[in-house]
Parts: structure tokens; C-alpha cells; sequence
């Protein structure tokens, strides 16, 4: 069974798999709940991809630039966040059961 995340938590890992710059240094996934957030929604809960870039203020302080947004069907998106099909397939068939 896969991991089910509780409502109102994400999960971040370091992007391995960064094609540029601009690629987030962490992605993940989590679940929101908008009824334990105290807003006015009913209850369902909605899944999120999260990406999080590390940045720096001018004072040298680092902090984390974060992006939610619902998650696809299909999975993660190729820009945000980890392995595309193909190479997941790849890394699947080195599994031995």
C-alpha cells in the first residue's frame, strides 16, 4: 500500500533530478484539507505537488520559496518534479520482487 498522507501534510525530497536553474531544488506531494484550515469549503480534501526553491535575502538569510498546486491525474508534471515515466520504469526494473 502506498504512503497516505494526513490531512494538512506534505512530504518535500531533494529534486535529484534538476534540468536547469530554474528547476525547485525540493519537490513532494501533501494533502489539504480546506475544512481544518478554517476555510468556508466543504470537506473534501484536495492533493497538492509541492515545489520549494532555496533562496537568499540580501542579508544572507536562506529560506525556502514554496508552490502548491493541485496535482495531476497523471502524476507530477515534468517541470516540477521528479522522474518522467520512462525513467521510472527504468529504476523499477533494478527492484527484485
Amino acid at each position: 500500500m502506498a504512503f497516505q498522507h494526513k490531512p494538512n501534510q506534505l512530504s518535500l525530497f531533494r529534486n535529484t533530478r534538476k534540468r536547469d536553474e530554474k528547476s525547485p531544488d525540493h519537490t513532494g506531494s501533501g494533502l489539504i484539507s480546506g475544512s481544518e484550515l478554517g476555510m468556508d469549503y466543504d470537506d473534501s480534501e484536495i492533493e497538492v505537488q509541492v515545489s520549494a526553491w532555496i533562496n537568499e535575502t540580501k542579508d544572507g538569510t536562506k529560506y525556502f520559496n514554496i508552490k502548491l498546486r493541485k496535482k495531476e491525474e497523471q502524476g507530477f508534471s515534468p517541470d516540477t518534479a521528479g522522474p518522467d515515466k520512462a525513467d521510472s520504469d527504468k529504476e523499477d526494473s533494478d527492484i527484485p520482487f
